[in-house]
């Protein structure tokens, strides 16, 4: 949270005091948030939780340096339609989180090898797998792998 907090005071620097612009805090903040959310999908697969955090701070402080000036910048180029131009922009960030993640969601269970008839799916499931086994699972489900045949880890 503080990373977004971070872009937020960033960005208020950059429209109040230099450059007095919206241009610089959305390019800036598109830059460091694609950068951020770029590495975070290797830290993740390395596991390296301190990447991790410093990724996930970095795509924060990012999407922090946005926020604001986006709105901003539409109005500057509609300044009669103000209130259409702010409700398209409350509409449209949480409906492309959404978008977003249903496609992410359906790309994770597609390569995962966990389909919605595998007993795996099942939280109570895994639980009861022996820990290298487990360990397996979440392996192949990390790398997008198919992953073996749950009889194999059921019949254990």
């Amino acid at each position: 949270m503080y990373s977004v907090q971070f872009g937020v005071y960033l960005s208020m620097y950059f429209l109040n005091a230099w450059p007095r612009n919206t241009f610089v805090p959305l390019m800036l903040g598109s830059a460091v948030e694609a950068m951020g959310v770029g590495i975070l999908a290797w830290a993740l697969w390395s596991g390296h939780l301190p990447s991790i955090f410093g990724m996930m701070a970095m795509t924060g402080a990012g999407t922090g340096l946005r926020l604001m000036p986006a709105s901003l910048h539409a109005v500057g180029f509609f300044p009669q339609h103000v209130a259409t131009v702010v409700s398209l922009m409350a509409v449209a960030l949480p409906l492309g989180g959404t978008l977003a993640l249903t496609v992410m969601s359906s790309v994770f269970n597609n390569t995962s090898g966990i389909a919605s008839s595998s007993p795996l799916r099942n939280a109570k499931t895994l639980n009861q797998l022996p820990p290298q086994d487990l360990s397996d699972v979440i392996y192949k489900a990390m790398v997008g792998h198919e992953a073996a045949s749950p009889q194999k880890f059921l019949a254990s």
